[in-house]
C-alpha cells in the first residue's frame, strides 16, 4: 500500500510540473479560443504555385512575401547522394543573385523523410537520410547564406503515430543546421468525420512539440497550412475548407502556445493549379470549376483572394 502511495506521489509530481513548464496537455478548443488575443507579432509567407496575376496583384497590394522552396527533384542524384551540379543550376534559378536574401524551404520527401522517424537511429539507412538532410542545407546556406533556410516538414508532425514526434529527438544535427523550423500542421479530416477537438488535440500537441524544439535550438518556427485538406483521404482530397472551417483552423494555430510563445509565422501552402490537372487527386478541384487551365486559374484567384483576405484578417497582426 505505501508502494502505491509512493508511486502515486511521483506521477502527481511529474505531472505537475509537466504543467508548469508550459509542455503537452490537452486542451479545450473552445476554450483556447475564447483566450485573449495574442499580440506579438506573426508573419505570413505565401506559396500558391502557378498563381494567376490577379493573385499576384494582391500579394503585392497587401504586402505577402512569397517562399521560395528547392526540391528533392532538385538536389538528389543516384541512392541518398546530392548532385551538386543539379542543385546549383536551381539555386542560380531560383536566387540569381548570391546575394539574394529571402526565405526558403528544401521539400525531401519519401522516402527519405520516413526514414528519419522509421528507421532505426543506428541503422545505414537513417544514417544516410540525416546526412542528406544535414549536407544539403548546409551547401544551400553556403551558396546562398542571406537566403533563410530549412527543411519541410521538421520538426516531424503526426496526426495519429506517436513513434513520429518520439524521433525528433535523433533530428538535432538538421535542426542545429537550419535557419528556421517548418513544420507540417496541414489537416486530415473535416467535422463530419472527427469532432473538431480531435482536430485541436492534433494541432496542439504537434504545434507545441514544433516550438518547444525552435525554442531549445533557437530557431523560428513557421508553420506550414492549407486552405484544403490532406489528400490522404479519398473523400477529402484537397477539398476546400469553409470560411469558418478555415477561420477555426488558423485561429487554433495562432492560439497555441508553449509556455508564453507561439508561432512566429504561417506559411500559407497550395498548388491548386497543379493539381486541377491531376486525373488522380484533382477531382474536388474539377467539381468546383468546368474549363481549360488558365480558366481555371482565373477562377482560383478569386477563391485564393477570399481565402487570403480571411487569412489577414485572422492574423491581423503580422508584420508589414
Amino acid at each position: 500500500m505505501k508502494t502505491l502511495l509512493v508511486i502515486s506521489g511521483i506521477i502527481v509530481f511529474f505531472s505537475c510540473m509537466k504543467k508548469n513548464d508550459g509542455s503537452y496537455q490537452k486542451k479545450s478548443f473552445a476554450e483556447v479560443l475564447k483566450a485573449k488575443k495574442d499580440t506579438s507579432h506573426v508573419n505570413i509567407y505565401v506559396i500558391q504555385g502557378n498563381h494567376g496575376k490577379d493573385f499576384n496583384d494582391f500579394l503585392k497590394k497587401n504586402n505577402l512575401q512569397e517562399m521560395h522552396y528547392i526540391d528533392d527533384k532538385m538536389i538528389i542524384g543516384e541512392g541518398y547522394s546530392i548532385d551538386y551540379k543539379k542543385l546549383d543550376f536551381h539555386l542560380n534559378e531560383t536566387f540569381p543573385d548570391p546575394n539574394a536574401t529571402g526565405i526558403c524551404y528544401i521539400d525531401i520527401e519519401d522516402p527519405y523523410i520516413n526514414a528519419l522517424s522509421e528507421a532505426n537511429p543506428d541503422s545505414k539507412e537513417f544514417k544516410r537520410s540525416l546526412d542528406l538532410f544535414v549536407n544539403s542545407i548546409k551547401y544551400c546556406k553556403s551558396k546562398r547564406p542571406n537566403v533563410q533556410w530549412g527543411h519541410y516538414g521538421m520538426p516531424r508532425t503526426t496526426f495519429e503515430d506517436p513513434k513520429i514526434l518520439s524521433s525528433n529527438k535523433y533530428l538535432g544535427p538538421i535542426y542545429e543546421a537550419s535557419d528556421v523550423l517548418f513544420p507540417s500542421l496541414y489537416l486530415f479530416k473535416d467535422d463530419q468525420a472527427v469532432d473538431y477537438q480531435v482536430n485541436f488535440d492534433y494541432l496542439n500537441e504537434n504545434t507545441i512539440e514544433a516550438i518547444k524544439i525552435g525554442k531549445q535550438y533557437k530557431k523560428p518556427v513557421i508553420g506550414f497550412v492549407m486552405h484544403r485538406f490532406h489528400n490522404s483521404d479519398k473523400r477529402l482530397q484537397f477539398l476546400a475548407m469553409s470560411d469558418e472551417f478555415w477561420a477555426r483552423y488558423l485561429n487554433s494555430v495562432l492560439k497555441i502556445k508553449y509556455g508564453n510563445k507561439r508561432l512566429d509565422g504561417i506559411t500559407w501552402w497550395g498548388a491548386d493549379t497543379y493539381f486541377y490537372t491531376s486525373k488522380a487527386e484533382g477531382s474536388n478541384l474539377r467539381k468546383e470549376f468546368s474549363g481549360n487551365l488558365e480558366e481555371f486559374k482565373k477562377f482560383n484567384d478569386q477563391k485564393l483572394i477570399h481565402k487570403g483576405n480571411i487569412l489577414i484578417n485572422t492574423v491581423d497582426n503580422r508584420k508589414k
